[in-house]
Formats: C-alpha cells, sequence, structure tokens
C-alpha cells in the first residue's frame, strides 16, 4: 500500500490519497523477470482534485470507494545482479527496474471509463533473507487515451502522470538461483 497523486500541478502532500497493489513476479535469471499487477486507487472525497484536476479520476461528483483501477505487465531487470553480478545469494539492499503497459478502468460518473497506461518504477528492495524482502517502490504512471466527463473532455496524454509512492513486503515461493562454476569442457 501506499499513496499516489497527480505529478504535476498539485499540492504535494494535499492531494495525496491512498492506494493498494498487489503484484506476481516471476525471475527467468538473476536479472531479468516479469510482473503481473492489480491495484485500486482509493477516492478519500477530500474535495482537493476539481475538475481542474490533471487525472480524470477524482473530478466533481466522484462518490465511488475506488476511482480507478488498474491492472498490467512490467519487466523487471535487476539492477544490482546486472551490474555487481550474481553470487548465487540475494544482496540484503537490490535495486530492481520496472518498466511496463497497463490499462485501467474509472469508477463512477465517467461515461468512457477505460484508459491505458505506461509506467515507469524503481524497487528498492531489503532481503531479510531468502523468502522474505521488505520493499520501497516510487513510481511515475502515464495515462493514455481519454475519458468523457459530464460532457467535458479530459484527455489523458503524456502531461497525465500519476506519482505513486507504495511499500510492501514480498514472499519468495520458489528458490533462490542456483550460482554455477564453469568448467572447461575439454580439462574434464
Amino acid at each position: 500500500g501506499g499513496v499516489y497523486e497527480p505529478l504535476m500541478g498539485q499540492d504535494i502532500l494535499g492531494d495525496a490519497r491512498p492506494v493498494v497493489r498487489l503484484s506476481v513476479s516471476k525471475y527467468f535469471n538473476p536479472v531479468v523477470g516479469v510482473s503481473l499487477y492489480g491495484q485500486a486507487f482509493i477516492n478519500n472525497n477530500n474535495g482537493n482534485w476539481d475538475s481542474n484536476t490533471t487525472t480524470v479520476a477524482g473530478g466533481p461528483g466522484m462518490k465511488t470507494v475506488v476511482d480507478f483501477f488498474e491492472g498490467g505487465a512490467n519487466a523487471l531487470f535487476n539492477l544490482s545482479n546486472l551490474f555487481c553480478g550474481y553470487a548465487g545469494q540475494p544482496r540484503f539492499f537490490e535495486v530492481v527496474a520496472e518498466a511496463g503497459l497497463g490499462a485501467g478502468k474509472v469508477c463512477g460518473e465517467v461515461k468512457k471509463v477505460n484508459y491505458s497506461t505506461t509506467n515507469f518504477a524503481l524497487n528498492f528492495n531489503f532481503n531479510i533473507n531468502n523468502k522474505w524482502q521488505v520493499n520501497l517502490r516510487p513510481a511515475v504512471e502515464f495515462q493514455h487515451d481519454y475519458a468523457e466527463y459530464n460532457n467535458n473532455f479530459y484527455y489523458l496524454n503524456g502531461k497525465q502522470a500519476l506519482a505513486t509512492l507504495t511499500a510492501g513486503v514480498s514472499y519468495c515461493l520458489g528458490d533462490v538461483f542456483t550460482a554455477i562454476v564453469p568448467r572447461d569442457q575439454a580439462e574434464i
């Protein structure tokens, strides 16, 4: 869980709202993986976002608990293992870059409710042991397409972006990757 708000044109702390995120990830090797995610952006009904908001959700008349929800897939790149090598065990601290595409649906009194997203994030992972990890994840998400709201068009383009900051825990269902020792076949 964490907070989100429009990236531009808002009060940094005053317009923050809660977000809940769940993701399932799979690494194919110590550097590259994929993550499937779903997230719900909660409406706190504080009235700070008005019809001039930089995002489609949160405009006047929003009466739902969830402003909008999204799902998608991200590519994962473990930068710590990429640049420092993999020693057969997770480091205490790792940095993982994420980039991907998604789709969202706006809740409430919005006529056109679907949009697409492009998102970028850095995961700062603290490995407690081989199974448990604590994560801090700042991210930027660009919303695309458009949504119609009360016959006014709010276009979602490159300037329509959300900043999110989430924290959570991860549990590893499988084993860690095993480091191999290269052998010379001729010598064997």
